[in-house]
């Protein structure tokens, strides 16, 4: 849990800007690592910094040949939330609909089994539960995890962006109606920016990629800390005979994945190309 006010928001940046923002563009995709990121969302959200000041100083540091990959990118990030104020401003009607006007036709899936299974952590997918989970005990959770969930929320569960915004804006200490819907709004293929509706997530080759060490899923999903690294990432591969001998049984200390990725995926696609066709 993040300390607030002033004081220690200056503490923060310090600390990143001698420690973190060099390396940035090449740290901040890794889910356990400390210092990848600066955390100060919720101090933006707050005001207890002001983002002129870390605009300003990033942009003095990137004039720096030993900086200025990281400032430069650290610097783009910013951009990116002021860009979705702006968004927020000159179209209001985003806070309550797709950016892109046809996709508020999308038949998403009403499924409060799969999404209560989705909020808790508890969906069988293990970089999904450990991100789930940061979110409910901290209050925050990482940038590339946020996508990572959004994409499975919306392309594996097929249920619409907004159950997801809506519970992000619950539980995050920097939940703010702009970024969030901003993001969710990408991550949906329904945005200003959005990726398309056929480049989908894969939650297992992601987590490959951004938690190789698989610290993060250890850390937020510990019932799973006892298996070998081969199956850190895909219990469901596990065998009957492996599951006995690591004592973490499917089902009872950890669920089955509720939904096949490779079938939802497929899914995803059909339910956009079927909007494309009723257009």
């Amino acid at each position: 849990m993040q300390i607030g006010g002033s004081i220690e928001a200056q503490k923060s940046w310090g600390s990143f800007k001698e420690l973190g923002i060099k390396n940035y563009k090449a740290n901040r995709d890794g889910l356990a690592l400390s210092g990848g990121t600066s955390k100060l969302s919720p101090h933006l959200r707050f005001g207890t910094i002001s983002i002129r000041k870390l605009a300003r100083e990033a942009l003095l540091l990137s004039q720096d040949v030993d900086y200025s990959e990281g400032a430069n990118t650290y610097l783009s990030e910013l951009l990116w939330r002021e860009f979705y104020y702006n968004i927020l401003m000159s179209f209001p009607e985003v806070e309550y609909s797709a950016f892109q006007k046809k996709y508020d036709g999308i038949r998403w899936q009403q499924n409060d089994i799969f999404l209560e299974a989705w909020k808790s952590g508890k969906t069988g997918v293990p970089i999904i539960d450990a991100a789930m989970r940061e979110l409910i005990e901290t209050g925050w959770m990482h940038n590339r995890a946020r996508m990572i969930v959004a994409s499975f929320l919306t392309k594996d569960l097929l249920i619409s962006w907004q159950e997801g915004e809506l519970h992000f804006m619950r539980w995050l200490t920097d939940g703010d109606i702009a970024q969030n819907n901003g993001g969710w709004q990408w991550s949906a293929s329904t945005g200003t920016d959005a990726q398309p509706y056929y480049r989908i997530f894969n939650p297992y080759l992601q987590a490959k990629r951004f938690d190789p060490d698989r610290e993060y899923i250890k850390r937020y999903v510990p019932e799973l800390k006892n298996l070998p690294i081969k199956f850190l990432h895909e219990p469901h591969l596990m065998t009957p005979l492996d599951q006995a001998n690591y004592s973490c049984v499917l089902g009872e200390d950890y669920p089955f994945p509720i939904v096949d990725h490779y079938v939802q995926r497929d899914k995803a696609k059909a339910m956009f190309e079927a909007l494309k066709e009723r257009l």
